[in-house]
């Protein structure tokens, strides 16, 4: 017994020897680290971290979470080993110039000295101030506690919530793919086009994917044309801007990539950060401006219109709808709103026109509109306006498309008005069904 005693007596002071910090984290208000980039001091107040003194000639967004890490890793710091270091200089662990990172709350402070991981790196020697003893804690502590300015970074590309940015510009090759402005919750093309009609929920979409995207590698902070010209970032292929409701604004221009290079270098002006990314990430620098918009030219419904007046070719019909008292008609003649197959078929005639999408964007071509339309569709809306799309052949296939005699940027496959669900076809559909219905 009295044996057994002893060793247990002896495992427990041997457990009690490797526990190095012990402290509560919800007392600690300060962190200050001192690594070879320089010296930070971190105060929390309110439950929210900030840099407050620093001699980092860069500024950077702090990365929170390595703070709250670093904290609860040393609140219950234990080391994995004590170190025979016999008369080893301390140079020969990384300690002579250590890695210092001191938690701070309450009136007291709790210091570590961080060095190098161990030639087996299973371990990362440190030691407490005014102790001799060197220890081993366990690597994964290790690495973020002596991580640097790489730890201490955030790693996101944006520090906006997706949902507060109200302003994105992306450019490529020095030309303007989009630049969009939100304004009462709704993006507003700036340009190529303007006020074009842009798809919210795909802008939503893109800002929320950029949002989330991090960082792969920080490489170095310069403004060094030079230097920069190494990472192919003195003459960057892509360009966003975001601006949030905050007023914040971030830049980032990268160099140009292929998907199968390994990575992608980005550049932060405000910043001088230079990093990587993968080319999976960096894929939204590729959205074309037709990508954000409805793909819908314009889209109008029956039930706002009253009357339409349309060209195709040589086919010219017209249509009225009287929606309160159910009165509808097709090149003069009634349309019998109980007869299925004549009502459907008005309806997709109707949907054929105020449904056509575009094939492709054209923003350089100058289309002349000095002639007569191969195809128009003149809407009269109940309110007494009038909005007119109108397609002028650019070839034997392709028409340039115009809403309100102004050119939309947007072109128009032949197909679209002749295939199965174009305005040619329900046009046949409709004149044969009034005819058969005629006897």
């Amino acid at each position: 017994d009295r044996s057994m005693t002893a060793r247990e007596r002896e495992a427990a002071e041997e457990a009690a020897s490797l526990r190095l910090l012990q402290f509560d984290t919800d007392t600690i208000t300060q962190v200050d680290y001192t690594i070879p980039e320089g010296h930070f001091r971190m105060e929390n107040v309110e439950g929210v971290w900030s840099l407050t003194e620093t001699d980092y000639p860069y500024s950077f967004t702090l990365n929170k979470d390595f703070l709250i890490t670093a904290v609860i890793y040393m609140s219950e710091l234990e080391a994995v080993k004590k170190i025979d270091v016999a008369d080893n200089p301390l140079s020969q662990y990384g300690l002579d110039d250590p890695i210092i990172l001191t938690c701070s709350g309450a009136g007291v402070s709790y210091t570590l000295h961080v060095g190098k991981l161990s030639s087996t790196k299973e371990y990362y020697y440190v030691q407490l101030p005014g102790d001799d003893t060197v220890y081993g804690i366990d690597a994964e502590y290790g690495a973020v506690l002596s991580g640097g300015t790489a730890y201490l970074k955030s790693s996101y590309i944006i520090d906006s919530y997706d949902v507060d940015i109200d302003k994105v510009i992306l450019e490529r090759h020095g030309e303007t793919v989009f630049s969009l402005e939100k304004i009462d919750y709704n993006w507003t093309m700036l340009a190529p086009l303007d006020n074009a009609r842009i798809n919210n929920a795909k802008v939503n979409s893109m800002l929320t994917t950029v949002t989330r995207v991090e960082l792969d590698s920080f490489v170095t902070v310069t403004d060094d044309p030079a230097e920069l010209a190494e990472y192919g970032l003195d003459k960057p292929a892509y360009r966003m801007t975001v601006r949030d409701v905050h007023d914040l604004t971030t830049v980032i221009e990268f160099a140009e990539y292929k998907e199968t290079d390994g990575n992608v270098y980005v550049y932060f002006p405000r910043t001088g950060q230079v990093a990587t990314l993968t080319p999976t990430s960096a894929s939204f620098v590729q959205t074309s401006v037709d990508a954000i918009l409805i793909e819908q030219i314009l889209p109008v419904t029956l039930d706002e219109t009253a009357a339409l007046e349309a060209q195709i070719d040589d086919i010219r019909y017209s249509m009225t709808m009287d929606h309160e008292s159910g009165v509808y008609t097709f090149n003069d003649a009634a349309i019998d709103p109980e007869d299925s197959t004549i009502m459907s078929n008005f309806e997709y005639l109707f949907q054929a026109g105020s449904q056509l999408s575009f094939e492709e964007m054209e923003l350089d071509a100058d289309p002349a509109a000095d002639t007569e339309p191969d195809v128009y569709f003149t809407y009269t809306l109940t309110d007494g306006t009038v909005r007119t799309l109108s397609l002028y052949p650019k070839d034997d296939v392709t028409y340039y498309a115009f809403v309100d005699d102004t050119y939309t940027g947007m072109t128009v496959r032949r197909r679209s008005l002749s295939g199965n669900a174009g305005a040619l076809t329900f046009y046949e559909k409709l004149s044969d069904a009034l005819a058969e219905a005629a006897g």
